[in-house]
This record gives C-alpha cells, structure tokens and sequence, in this order.
C-alpha cells in the first residue's frame, strides 16, 4: 500500500529536515533568527513536553506480555486492560482502529489490515479479504470503533466498510462499550467460551 501512513510519512521526513537545516543555513540573517527560533522551541518541547506529561496526571501502568506500558489515559487503560484479562498471547485479535494492541498484547491480526477507515484508505479488496479471513480463521473478538460508522468527511452514509460491518452484525454480538467510542465484539457461535 502506498497511503500516506505514519510509518511511510516517519521513513521519508529525515531528507526533508536535512534539506530545511541546510536552507536555514544558507538565508543570511533571517536565517539566524529562523534558526534561534527553531532551537529554542525544540529546547522547550525537550523540557516542557515531559514534564507536562509526568506531573499533575491521572496514569497507570498494565503488566503486559511485552512489558510494562504506562498508561496516561483512563479509558484507554480500563479497555485494554479489560482486553487483556480476556485474550492470550499469540491469539487471533482484529483491532480495526488501534494497532498498538497486537504489539502490546502479543495478538495476531487475522487480515492484511493494520486498521481500517471509513475512507477510500481502506479499498474494498482489502474489506472483503479482511472478511473472508476473519470467518476462516473463527477469531474470537473485534475491537470495533463506533467512528467507524461514519464516511471520512464526517458525514452519515456508504463507504468501504459496509461489507465488514454487515458481517460483524451476522456473526458477532457487542459485549462490551468503553467510553471512548470501542466496543468489543465476540462471535455468537463462541459467546460461552469467555
């Protein structure tokens, strides 16, 4: 896939901050101001940055099969928490918005997706492999995000999900909503599994 992801965007930045610095150096005196300006706002996100984020916060820490991860967000820690009392390491997970959870939990995900979007992003070969997998393969629980309901400009209507949210509806059932929009969905025919 060639969509501008983070990772694709991270990869192909470094020439673009060498070709800055070396603008910067060769504009004279504007330059000089250009470039004080820049170091002092990147001393100041050095410092000011972290210490925001360790002082005065509500955080957690959750006992991972990857380790320990710090947690500054309530309802991010309460859902994967509650996602990791549920699931194995090395089992079959689909998490359609947050990917960090295969790394963090040790889960497999089923399709050749690493999230899916209500955009033209996510291209209907890729839904329809992502549906044929997830029946194969019997995965157990979707982590689903309620955004994903929406088209990529905000507004109500068809996009390139409809069949991937067609096939959770006739094959799983929402057993679990957290306040930032997810809702865990396990398979109908294995609800007394868990």
């Amino acid at each position: 896939s060639y969509a501008p992801s983070t990772t694709r965007l991270c990869l192909v930045s470094p020439p673009d901050l060498v070709l800055l610095v070396w603008l910067l150096g060769n504009s004279g005196r504007t330059g000089e101001w250009i470039d004080g300006a820049l170091w002092l706002t990147a001393l100041l996100a050095l410092i000011v940055f972290p210490a925001r984020l360790q002082t005065g916060r509500w955080h957690a820490c959750l006992d991972t099969p990857s380790g320990r991860v710090a947690f500054i967000d309530r309802q991010q820690y309460q859902r994967d928490a509650w996602i990791l009392q549920r699931v194995r390491p090395g089992e079959q997970f689909f998490a359609a918005t947050d990917s960090h959870l295969y790394f963090i939990l040790h889960l497999r995900n089923p399709t050749q997706l690493p999230w899916v979007t209500g955009t033209q992003y996510t291209r209907p070969e890729y839904v329809a492999a992502a549906v044929h997998e997830l029946e194969k393969l019997r995965v157990l629980f979707v982590l689903w995000s309620t955004g994903l309901t929406i088209t990529g400009d905000g507004s109500p209507g068809a996009n390139n999900l409809a069949p991937l949210r067609a096939y959770l509806r006739s094959r799983y059932a929402p057993i679990k909503t957290f306040e930032l929009g997810y809702q865990v969905w396990q398979r109908k025919s294995d609800a007394a599994v868990h």
